[in-house]
């Protein structure tokens, strides 16, 4: 779970804004993307989440129907895979201000497949870098939320407040995050990886700066 605001909605063309990818784009691969996928044919600006198996087999990518392309606010997104579920459809979610998105999919996850995504290899925020490009996002990042071992949708972390989408409390009201699971504020301009589950999982930051941290945020004035 996070929230996000972009700050631009053109130039979406044959480029890729990345929250995250694991280690290779290639197989076996993984991302949660801002993006124009032209082998996905589904236009500029969808929401695309692609994942595969350990194995790098059984890959799947997930699509939203409408496109994001708003500059004027924060969007709150949240991502659920959860290989249990016995409708395929169900194992691969993506939730956009509160309500679950229609989508298209591709490709297939088996059931009680372990992702990619989640296991021991490099993970990064805000960047795709791999042996031919490198995509970073385009934006701004607030209030992430990552939860292992829990399948929890968005009412766990955002409520409606005078016909409002807006953040809630999960660390306090709920605060489940499992062995690799992580918070970050980014409260602290010279720490912006630092953790505040509990768990200690931070993360290294790279080519950011102090002034890389806004006052600008989804719980401002709310």
């Amino acid at each position: 779970s996070w929230w996000a605001k972009l700050t631009a909605s053109a130039g979406f063309s044959n480029a890729q804004y990345y929250f995250l990818n694991t280690a290779s784009h290639t197989s076996p691969y993984g991302g949660f993307i801002y993006c124009t996928d032209t082998g996905a044919g589904y236009g500029d600006s969808v929401l695309y989440f692609a994942s595969a198996d350990g194995s790098g087999s059984n890959s799947r990518y997930t699509a939203s129907n409408g496109l994001y392309r708003d500059t004027s606010g924060w969007g709150h997104i949240v991502l659920i895979i959860d290989t249990a579920q016995s409708t395929q459809t169900d194992r691969m979610q993506i939730y956009l201000n509160g309500s679950r998105l229609d989508v298209h999919v591709g490709g297939s996850i088996a059931q009680d497949s372990d992702s990619v995504i989640n296991s021991a290899v490099i993970h990064r925020l805000g960047a795709r870098q791999d042996s031919s490009s490198s995509h970073f996002f385009d934006g701004y990042v607030a209030e992430m939320h990552w939860v292992d071992g829990y399948a929890y949708d968005a009412s766990y972390f955002g409520e409606t407040k005078n016909g409002v989408w807006i953040p809630k409390d999960y660390y306090t009201t709920t605060g489940n995050y499992g062995n690799t699971g992580f918070y970050l504020k980014f409260e602290n301009a010279s720490d912006l990886g630092n953790d505040s589950s509990g768990n200690n999982n931070d993360w290294t930051v790279s080519n950011m700066g102090a002034d890389h941290q806004v006052l600008d945020s989804p719980t401002f004035g709310s």
